[in-house]
């Protein structure tokens, strides 16, 4: 599993550390083919191209070839460990995506589980996860109500988290989701990812 620590210190903390030892290996993907086997389209070299902020990550070049890179991949990684998701491409192939700009923002994946963290600042620092529902293409932000359906196919599970009294509260869901996404991605009958996307990346 892809799991990153980008998702429990947030952007914040990466940036410092980014400072001390920078990451400066930028890969991109044109599709999740790719992503999956960890073998990008491009790979470029030079810290100064990144540019990260508590919310997202923005790569920020002059030269016209790079930046069609940049505008039209999936995702890209940092170093070994740090996934991004492209927002044009969110955009671009699933219902429920509010805002898209330069940035690419922080993804968790396994070959089952998509879905990705958006960072606020107001009124204090934290991460709302959104699960990437690819057979519907539907980006969906995990409250109650999503997680209760998601977790409809482990009714153990649903029931456990029903039953919790403050079943609806930021750690509570997040704590359950995070149990969803290990069950779920350890389950043989559930599709892989590329199973549900196009040939074309989707």
């Amino acid at each position: 599993m892809r799991y990153l620590a980008i998702i429990v210190l947030g952007l914040m903390s990466l940036a410092a550390a980014a400072n001390e030892q920078p990451m400066d290996t930028v890969c991109f993907y044109i599709n999740w083919e790719q992503m999956m086997d960890n073998e990008p389209e491009y790979v470029f070299y030079g810290s100064d191209m990144i540019e990260y902020s508590i919310m997202d990550v923005a790569f920020c070049v002059k030269e016209p070839d790079i930046q069609q890179v940049m505008n039209t991949a999936v995702a890209a990684s940092l170093g070994d460990s740090i996934w991004l998701i492209n927002t044009r491409y969110l955009l671009g192939y699933f219902k429920g995506v509010k805002y898209a700009d330069r940035s690419y923002v922080p993804l968790v994946f396994t070959d089952k589980i998509a879905y990705i963290s958006l960072y606020s600042d107001f009124p204090e620092i934290k991460a709302e996860n959104y699960y990437l529902d690819f057979k519907n293409r539907e980006l969906l932000k995990v409250d109650s109500n999503v997680l209760s359906s998601l977790l409809e196919d482990y009714h153990d599970m649903q029931m456990r988290y029903e039953g919790m009294k403050d079943y609806k509260k930021y750690h509570i869901i997040n704590d359950f989701f995070l149990r969803y996404v290990h069950r779920a991605s350890a389950d043989p009958m559930k599709p892989n990812i590329l199973d549900l996307v196009d040939q074309d990346g989707l």
